[in-house]
Formats: C-alpha cells, sequence, structure tokens
C-alpha cells in the first residue's frame, strides 16, 4: 500500500491507483475481502479503467459543452462594407446555432448522463448571462432598436438551453441554479437600483423574455 498502489474514496465511488497492471487483480481482490467485512460490494458493472494521461468522460464532455457555448451561444461583431462609399459599419448578432442539437450530440459521443454535467452547464450558461448583461450595459447609451433585439434573442437562447436542461433532470440543486438564471435576468429587465431605475429594453422586447420563463415556468409544472 502506497508503494504499489493507493485506494480513494469519494462518496460511493473508490478509485484505485496502481503501477503495474500484473497487480490490479491481485489488489481488487483484497479490496473485495476488506470491504466485504463491511457488508459492503463493488459494482462491476460501473468499473471503469483509465490509462494515463487520465482524462474522464465527464472531462471530456465539459470542455465540449464549453467550446459550444462559446462559439455558438455567444454576441458576436461582424464588420459590413457600404458599397457606395465603401465605409465599414459594425453589426452584432447573436450566434446560436443548433445548441440544444449539438449539446445532445456532446452528450451520446461522449456517453455521459445529463446529470453528470447538470450543474457545470448550469453554472456556465449562468456566467453567460452575466456576461451578455455586462456586455450591454458597457454600450447601453449606443444602443438601437435592432441591437436590443439581437440581446433579447441571447436572453431567450440562453432560456431555450437552460429549460431543456431542466426538463431533462429537475433535481434541487439545478432548481437553484435555474432560479438564479431566472432572476439575474429579471433583475436586468425591471426598473431597480442596479439600472438607475431605467427599463433597459423597450416594453415589448421585454415582456418577450417574461412570456417565455412563465411560459416555460408553466410547462415544467
Amino acid at each position: 500500500h502506497k508503494v504499489d498502489y493507493e485506494i480513494f474514496r469519494y462518496v460511493d465511488d473508490y478509485f484505485i491507483f496502481y503501477n503495474e497492471e500484473s497487480q490490479i487483480d491481485k489488489i481488487t481482490e483484497a479490496f473485495k475481502l476488506s470491504l466485504k467485512e463491511y457488508k459492503m460490494y463493488l459494482n462491476d458493472k460501473k468499473s471503469l479503467l483509465y490509462s494515463k494521461p487520465i482524462i474522464t468522460e465527464i472531462s471530456i464532455a465539459k470542455q465540449k459543452i464549453n467550446d459550444l457555448f462559446n462559439n455558438h451561444l455567444v454576441l458576436k461583431e461582424k464588420k459590413i462594407i457600404e458599397e457606395e462609399n465603401e465605409q465599414s459599419n459594425s453589426i452584432l448578432y447573436f450566434s446560436s446555432n443548433n445548441v440544444i442539437t449539438r449539446f445532445k450530440s456532446i452528450i451520446k459521443e461522449s456517453e455521459v448522463e445529463y446529470k453528470d454535467i447538470m450543474n457545470y452547464t448550469l453554472a456556465v450558461l449562468d456566467n453567460k448571462t452575466k456576461k451578455l448583461i455586462k456586455k450591454y450595459k458597457n454600450f447601453e447609451d449606443e444602443t438601437t432598436i435592432k441591437t436590443q433585439k439581437e440581446f433579447e434573442k441571447g436572453f431567450l437562447e440562453i432560456l431555450d438551453v437552460t429549460f431543456f436542461l431542466y426538463s431533462v433532470s429537475p433535481k434541487v440543486n439545478s432548481t437553484i441554479k435555474v432560479c438564479l438564471i431566472i432572476d439575474r435576468i429579471n433583475s436586468f429587465l425591471k426598473k431597480n437600483k442596479t439600472n438607475q431605475y431605467k427599463e433597459p429594453f423597450t416594453s415589448n422586447n421585454k415582456h418577450n423574455s417574461f412570456k417565455k420563463i412563465s411560459d416555460e415556468i408553466n410547462l415544467i409544472l
């Protein structure tokens, strides 16, 4: 022990680290006998074998989800050139190309379950919401109706992915995270101290987001 192998426990999972492949059966059998004294058993069906460098399916899924949201759930800026005077102007657009479909593919390819990456993904979505609000506040005085529509689309897309995830695996922790995302959007859209009691969106754009939240909550209930 601590020379040829080492064993760690986290909640109901055990991790066996060993040096020689030829020793693993011997180590596992001894471990099973020790557990048996406490009427505990290893589930062979759930046993997984990893080689160095150690990277799990969950780690791979998290990285892919992070890349997906960074590439396809983000407000982008595009330069367009006016033909008459060849001046370049910038337009904002929210890129959200089939995020849910791509997300499902990641789950399948990585061979993980939704519950395995639920908390991580909702935390990333909350961070995306925070960044979107901060971006809007950075040039609030220059916003046009078109810009508002792009930001509105951003909030609607984030809510889409959030409620899709939640509907698949509603748990206590994920409920709290979904509530935090909703509260963040609500606090941004309503008149309050954080926005100097000014409504950032027009009435129509604001109520589209509120309706989305209301409809999704009713659907869940």
